[in-house]
């Protein structure tokens, strides 16, 4: 049996989610500082910084809500592997009882695991797919705020000189949140793959 499987996953995600709420509470409250910043310079040439600063905001919040669905498929996850987990030890010593029993005498009970065990194993794998396309969404995540902070770091270049290397620090550090957003994501694709295939 493959040591990588949903509880892996789910043990993985855990983690990273932890990650990834910081950088998401980090690039709101820069937004939000940005947005502040920008409007107090009351200048038509920040517009499209102001903008860029919605974005992110809209953007932590869409990556809350991705993790929000992760974690409650993670849930079921654990529910579903501890199922699962539970029916092979059953299978097996049942497997044992009927090579020791006589021919035939555990037959029925021996089909019956293998129609729920089949069963169970399908509900494992749709949920380990359903994990694959949650967390490539969220890597798509992490590519549109890549393309939002270079967008803020051109728009920024508009600020007056006071302002210009504030607001480019920002605009960096949306990059670097939104980098790692973004490695997260890409190393937890190929472990839910990698688990879906042991399924």
């Amino acid at each position: 049996m493959s040591s990588v499987n949903g509880l892996t996953v789910v043990v993985a995600l855990n983690e990273a989610a932890k990650d990834m709420r910081e950088h998401s509470f980090q690039v709101r409250i820069r937004a939000l500082d940005a947005l502040v910043r920008s409007a107090k310079q009351q200048s038509s040439g920040l517009a499209g910084f102001r903008e860029v600063s919605h974005q992110m905001r809209r953007w932590s919040d869409d990556l809350g809500t991705q993790l929000e669905s992760l974690q409650k498929l993670c849930g079921e996850s654990v529910v579903r592997e501890s199922q699962f987990r539970t029916m092979l030890r059953k299978r097996r010593l049942m497997e044992r009882a009927a090579q020791l029993s006589p021919a035939g005498a555990l037959e029925h009970c021996l089909a019956a695991t293998s129609t729920r065990d089949a069963k169970l194993r399908t509900t494992r794998l749709a949920e380990l797919h359903r994990t694959i396309v949650e967390l490539e969404a969220l890597t798509q995540l992490g590519l549109m705020a890549i393309v939002l902070s270079h967008t803020a770091m051109i728009e920024a270049a508009g600020a007056g000189n006071r302002e210009r290397a504030v607001l480019s620090q920002v605009a960096r550090e949306f990059g670097e949140h939104a980098n790692s957003v973004l490695r997260i994501g890409k190393r937890l694709v190929p472990l839910a793959r990698t688990a879906r295939e042991a399924a």
